[in-house]
């Protein structure tokens, strides 16, 4: 089993949802200046594209680069924000580590401190697998312990984006192994 990690891809603040735009495959530059961007986001433009034999439209947001660390959750604690996980294993001393143990709430909450949200399910899917349907966030190669990290390469997750082969075209890391994240229109299944 994965542990869940606070997302480290919040989103943007606002609903980004499209406006009666015919869709077409594809990316589109519409609305991306309007995409708060933090340090260490990546900012996707609205794009239309097919999840299974469904089409689906995405407004542009706006993505954390890597999964949120102990470190940065550790600073929404510090300041009375966020409510600390539990931490039977001393996970919590490690500062690059990915954040394990939180809840939908907490992770939400967590994006809120920072001014933004946690991505719909439909974003982490365009991120993963951009316009194009990649199998992979890194492409359509098979993933080993060079891509992600998964059962078999390690104990336990490890520093956040240490993989750098495994990022997707954009630069988002960890989009697959090291820890499960949440998604904003799925708090009752455990992120993705």
């Amino acid at each position: 089993g994965r542990t869940h990690g606070a997302d480290g891809r919040c989103g943007p603040r606002p609903d980004d949802a499209r406006d009666g735009e015919a869709p077409v495959l594809g990316w589109s530059p519409r609305d991306t200046a309007r995409v708060p961007v933090g340090a260490g986001r990546v900012v996707f433009p609205g794009a239309v594209f097919r999840v299974g034999s469904r089409l689906v439209s995405v407004g542009a947001f706006a993505l954390g680069r890597t999964e949120v660390t102990v470190a940065q959750y550790g600073r929404c604690v510090a300041a009375g924000r966020c409510v600390a996980p539990p931490d039977p294993t001393g996970q919590m001393a490690h500062g690059a580590q990915p954040v394990v143990n939180v809840t939908h709430a907490m992770a939400a909450r967590y994006c809120a401190w920072e001014g933004a949200r946690l991505p719909t399910d439909a974003e982490f899917s365009l991120a993963a697998a951009g316009v194009e349907g990649r199998r992979f966030p890194w492409g359509n190669r098979e993933a080993d312990c060079a891509l992600a990290v998964m059962a078999g390469c390690t104990t336990g997750p490890r520093g956040v984006g240490s993989l750098p082969a495994g990022a997707t075209p954009e630069g988002v890391l960890d989009l697959a192994g090291n820890v499960a994240e949440w998604v904003h229109d799925r708090p009752g299944t455990g992120g993705r």
